[in-house]
């Protein structure tokens, strides 16, 4: 059995557990772990700490390694900022099929930026990512830069995409130094106070995220200019060339909009009249949701405790995927069969549980025995939303439905059932957490049974 020395540090304030003096064949044992990856300032490989990590990595690893606790206080552990990573993106493009392959330095919003282009498609067991078209190379390149990573592209010649893929992201830290690849963000100082400008309004992470995603792309667009002086004709021509032409949804070109409006207003103090960009008009579509039959054909599906009790809490309390995903252990109160949700906006509300959900969480505390939060990972900590998405995905294919099954697609399956059930709004209002009535008065489409007993003319037609 192997002695593993463990370190605790931080990247950005997030607590990290390194592992020392790991060999290759330890590095490839132990990539079963969630979040394994490679720190190039500390030269460790390190995952996300929390409560009771060793003991369960001592129990995953029995009669092979025996990890060492370490005996810092939190308060004296070593911070790492992100500004001092060593960030990189290595990109190879296949001359024959033109798909562009790349792997990068963890970065949330970078991989957040990415996801949303077209065509692209990351495989989490290579960690890489994958387009279908190599044109999207300089818009991928200027986007690395904007982070602040320094990008190198590969030479086809020299390796195949098989040895790309399968090379693994831990080379990537092999490429440059740290301190060369600290570039230059002429936008960074900006983003900064944005996102600091976010946070004091208390905006939620998501909305930080998109808003600076948003701008991010406004400021690439402007590399040239003057941001602080443009015009509206030039804002106007950004928004219709970058984002309308584009064929976004409609509430995408409004935080498109939100973004650059509260660019203006927070760092310039342009007002919202000086700023007269008009907002699309947004259409009125109803949400579809599934049967009552459906929804248990969902849960009977699930053979595994943990994925069946995702989407029974899913359905029968409303929860957004964030909230399920937030929701700690210790909000749960079994003797009121009531929960203590975290919305949007830091908005706290209270749902009450049916008995058999209550029965299923038992269950499952019992057979899982979560820390923190109630749906965590196998190296504990938070649940991944992606996760979410692929439990409720496989769920829908063993069901055989064929509508296009979301995590919110169950929320609003679970307000309309009410609705047509005789619940009052302003309950469901309470429960699902809406600020106006307005937002859940949309569910009440699917009650209208009256409409469909008025008499159609066309019944009185001798045809």
């Amino acid at each position: 059995m192997k002695n593993i020395i463990t370190k605790k540090f931080k990247i950005d304030g997030k607590l990290q557990l390194g592992f020392q003096r790991l060999q290759r064949q330890d590095i490839n044992n132990l990539r079963c772990i969630k979040g394994f990856r490679y720190c190039s300032l500390k030269g460790i490989w390190h995952t996300d700490y929390f409560e009771g990590i060793i003991p369960y990595l001592n129990h995953t690893f029995p009669g092979t390694y025996y990890f060492t606790g370490d005996i810092i206080e939190d308060g004296g552990v070593e911070d790492i900022e992100g500004a001092h990573r060593a960030l990189v993106m290595r990109v190879y493009l296949d001359s024959v099929s033109g798909v562009l392959y790349l792997k990068h330095t963890f970065h949330k919003d970078l991989w957040r930026s990415l996801l949303v282009i077209e065509g692209g498609k990351y495989h989490s067991k290579r960690r890489v990512w994958q387009f279908r078209d190599g044109r999207h190379y300089d818009h991928i390149k200027k986007l690395a830069r904007s982070y602040g990573f320094r990008v190198q592209l590969e030479n086809s010649k020299n390796r195949g995409t098989e040895e790309f893929m399968n090379g693994g992201s831990r080379s990537v830290r092999h490429l440059v130094p740290a301190k060369e690849s600290r570039m230059s963000d002429p936008h960074s100082e900006l983003i900064s106070k944005l996102r600091l400008e976010l946070r004091l309004r208390n905006r939620s992470g998501r909305t930080i995220g998109g808003y600076l995603d948003c701008i991010r792309s406004f400021l690439i667009y402007f590399t040239s200019s003057d941001i602080k002086s443009l015009s509206m004709n030039e804002i106007r021509g950004y928004l219709n060339q970058v984002v309308i032409e584009k064929g976004y949804s409609y509430s995408t070109i409004n935080v498109h909009i939100s973004a650059i409006k509260f660019l203006y207003i927070s760092l310039y103090g342009r007002s919202i009249d000086e700023i007269q960009i008009p907002r699309p008009k947004l259409g009125t579509h109803f949400p579809e949701v599934l049967s009552i039959d459906e929804v248990k054909r969902l849960i009977d599906s699930c053979g595994n405790l943990k994925h069946k009790l995702v989407i029974s809490m899913l359905y029968s309390t409303g929860m957004r995927r964030s909230e399920i995903i937030g929701l700690k252990v210790g909000r749960i109160d079994f003797a009121s069969r009531s929960i203590m949700i975290r919305g949007k906006g830091n908005k706290d509300r209270v749902v009450y549980m049916p008995q058999k959900l209550v029965k299923q969480i038992d269950q499952y505390t019992k057979a899982y025995k979560p820390v923190e939060y109630l749906i965590e990972g196998q190296g504990g900590g938070r649940y991944s939303a992606t996760s979410i998405a692929n439990i409720i995905e496989k769920a829908r294919r063993r069901s055989g439905i064929d509508k296009r099954v979301t995590p919110h697609l169950l929320r609003h399956s679970y307000a309309t059932h009410l609705v047509t059930s005789g619940v009052s709004l302003s309950y469901v209002q309470k429960i699902l957490g809406h600020s106006s009535i307005k937002t859940t008065m949309i569910y009440t489409h699917i009650a209208d049974n009256d409409l469909k007993n008025i008499e159609n003319p066309l019944d009185k037609m001798d045809i």
